[in-house]
């Protein structure tokens, strides 16, 4: 329960809990919620799980509230899954996608792999619950290879720009994605950069908030006229990582100038909490 105090001055923990919500948010509305074609959204489920300084948080989302997603086989149009094992591994990989024990979804889905190695859900379930960089990293790399032996050219190209209005497509784009975030622990920025690149050019409406991840590569980089790019490409971004960065990337080029001081006076006025919290005070 949040109070008004909570809200305007968090603490610490409430502040990264806040955070943390926000994200899982962000990936629930992108990741589950499908239309049922009458003006309301499919019930949908999801448990995230995120690594914080203050430890591991987890947040269970569900849409309608208290009402659970019956598996339902979201990546079967993926391919013609014309074989049993095919459609027996799907079968299990979207019930560990929707199950909540870690041990379990990672039992399912390697049970899922032992009939069909190139069921692209299991390799990303395995990866977002391996425990180190590497482990996920092997998966994560199995699921994109996968997924491209599997696809249809004509399906990729057809689907180039808007490939997660398609259901099927949308695994091997989270692959990507977590492919992209072992890359960034293993502090490969540049290859990192390129797949970042390669869902922006795959989803160009971004629902996975590969932008955000993208902004990081670029000033770990220190690739300034692209992160003027990047910026001026999302203009209306509500996240106070626009008016921040644009805040730094001026500071960068100006020093103290008048310009920076009004970039950060409106940073500021976007979320007063990002200074006391990176500065841990």
């Amino acid at each position: 329960i949040y109070t008004k105090e909570d809200l305007f001055h968090p603490d610490g923990e409430r502040l990264a809990r806040q955070t943390v919500a926000i994200r899982a948010i962000q990936r629930f509305v992108t990741e589950q919620l499908l239309s049922d074609t009458d003006g309301d959204f499919l019930p949908a489920q999801a448990e995230y799980t995120f690594k914080t300084d203050l430890g591991t948080i987890q947040i269970v989302i569900s849409y309608p509230i208290k009402e659970i997603l019956e598996p339902k086989l979201v990546s079967q149009d993926l391919l013609s899954l014309n074989e049993p094992q095919a459609l027996a591994a799907v079968q299990l990989a979207e019930q560990a996608w929707h199950t909540e024990q870690p041990s379990q979804r990672v039992s399912l889905a390697q049970q899922a792999l032992e009939l069909w190695p190139d069921c692209v859900q299991a390799h990303v379930i395995l990866g977002e619950e391996a425990t180190d960089a590497e482990e996920a990293y092997q998966h994560f790399q199995h699921g994109i290879r996968a997924a491209e032996k599997l696809i249809d050219a004509d399906q990729l190209a057809a689907s180039m720009g808007q490939m997660w209005q398609t259901p099927g497509l949308r695994f091997y784009l989270m692959a990507i994605q977590g492919y992209v975030e072992c890359l960034i622990e293993m502090e490969d920025y540049q290859l990192a950069q390129q797949e970042a690149q390669r869902l922006l050019e795959y989803n160009q409406a971004d629902h996975q908030g590969i932008r955000y991840t993208m902004l990081y590569l670029l000033f770990q980089q220190n690739r300034d006229v692209e992160i003027s790019d990047l910026l001026q490409r999302y203009p209306e971004e509500p996240s106070a990582s626009w008016p921040y960065s644009r805040a730094l990337l001026t500071f960068k080029e100006q020093g103290n100038s008048l310009e920076s001081q009004v970039l950060l006076q409106k940073a500021l006025e976007s979320n007063p909490h990002i200074p006391a919290y990176l500065t841990g005070k």
